[in-house]
């Protein structure tokens, strides 16, 4: 399920609209043997945290499962990107507090992120190609995040699906420089 106009230029993007690669994700993220095949354990740990302050849900979502997944099958600049932006803000925590971001209290947590996002606001602002804010660290882990949590049951429900009814997404009608 892909939503319209939804970080068309993020790398997601083009797994959310592959069935298969979501209900592989899906299926992989549900093993109870589930251990992460592309992220390192604090890479994991760090970006549950993240994910969790972002999209609260995304924990039960099991946002970092199936980011994982995706990452697996990523280019890898775009894994180099995702791995970045994950050091970046692991840093910006430790300069911020001394301290790694998921040992943070939800106060210094939510004032970090408040920081951040006003910055990739900033410089989103100015950026004259969709493209170029995605390189802002915060920016592509909110695309991921964001992505990975409304494909997700649970996120799908929170924008209504039910049983009885299904998302399709047709594409766009504007040209390529207007999604």
């Amino acid at each position: 399920m892909a939503l319209p106009g939804l970080l068309s230029a993020h790398p997601i993007h083009k797994h959310l609209v592959s069935p298969a690669l979501l209900n592989e994700a899906d299926a992989k993220a549900e093993s109870s043997e589930w251990a992460p095949l592309f992220l390192s354990p604090h890479q994991n740990e760090l970006f549950i945290a993240l994910a969790e302050r972002i999209v609260p849900g995304s924990t039960q979502a099991q946002v970092n499962r199936t980011v994982d997944l995706l990452l697996t099958v990523e280019t890898e600049e775009n894994q180099k990107a995702f791995v970045s932006a994950l050091a970046a803000m692991d840093a910006e925590s430790k300069q911020r507090f001394g301290s790694p971001f998921q040992i943070l209290s939800p106060e210094k947590r939510d004032e970090l992120l408040t920081a951040v996002s006003t910055a990739a606001t900033a410089k989103s602002v100015k950026a004259k190609r969709s493209v170029a804010k995605h390189a802002d660290p915060f920016e592509n882990l909110k695309g991921w995040i964001v992505g990975a949590y409304y494909a997700s049951e649970i996120g799908m429900r929170e924008l209504g699906w039910t049983d009885e009814s299904y998302f399709e997404y047709t594409g766009c009608d504007h040209e390529d420089e207007h999604h």
